[in-house]
C-alpha cells in the first residue's frame, strides 16, 4: 500500500508540472469613459432696486448673482445678452415700464468675469452682476415698475 500511495502522488506531482509549465495565452481588456464638458447652474439671484425717488435722484447700484459649476479643468466664457428692450442707436440696455405704452430706463450692466477654467461641480463659482442706473435717467420717468430681462450664457 505504501506504494501505491507514493505512485499516486508521483503521478499527481507529474501532472501538476504540466499544467504549471503551460504556455498561457494572454488578452488586455482596455475600459474607458468620456466625461462632458458641460456647466450647470445652481442658484441665481435677481437684480433689485428697490425703490427710486426721482425727487432726490442719485445714482442707484444694485447687484445680482449667479451660482454655477462647470466640469473641473474646463475653459468657459461667459456673455450676456441685450436684453429684451435694448436700445440700438444709444447701445444701452433699458428696462421697460409695466405701462401699455412703455418708457424706457437706461442701466448699466457688468459680470466679474467673462472666462475661467471650471472648478467641478463640488466647487461653485459665483458671478457677481453690477448694475446702476443713473440718477438723471430717472429723475423725469413716469412712476411704476420697470423690468428687464437678459440672458447668461455660458461656452465650453
Amino acid at each position: 500500500m505504501h506504494i501505491r500511495h507514493l505512485l499516486f502522488f508521483t503521478l499527481l506531482g507529474f501532472i501538476a508540472n504540466q499544467a504549471h509549465g503551460q504556455n498561457l495565452i494572454r488578452s488586455h481588456i482596455r475600459i474607458g469613459v468620456g466625461v462632458l464638458a458641460t456647466c450647470q447652474i445652481n442658484s441665481v439671484n435677481d437684480i433689485g432696486f428697490g425703490t427710486l425717488d426721482p425727487n432726490s435722484a442719485v445714482d442707484s447700484f444694485a447687484q445680482g448673482e449667479l451660482v454655477f459649476a462647470c466640469t473641473r479643468g474646463m475653459s468657459y466664457k461667459v456673455s450676456m445678452s441685450n436684453g429684451l428692450h435694448f436700445d440700438n442707436n444709444l447701445q444701452t440696455r433699458q428696462m421697460a415700464s409695466d405701462a401699455h405704452s412703455p418708457e424706457y430706463l437706461p442701466y448699466a450692466l457688468s459680470i466679474n468675469r467673462q472666462t475661467g477654467i471650471g472648478n467641478g461641480f463640488q466647487n461653485p463659482t459665483r458671478l457677481i452682476l453690477n448694475a446702476n442706473i443713473r440718477g438723471a435717467n430717472y429723475r423725469d420717468i413716469s412712476a411704476g415698475g420697470y423690468s428687464d430681462t437678459i440672458r447668461i450664457t455660458f461656452e465650453p
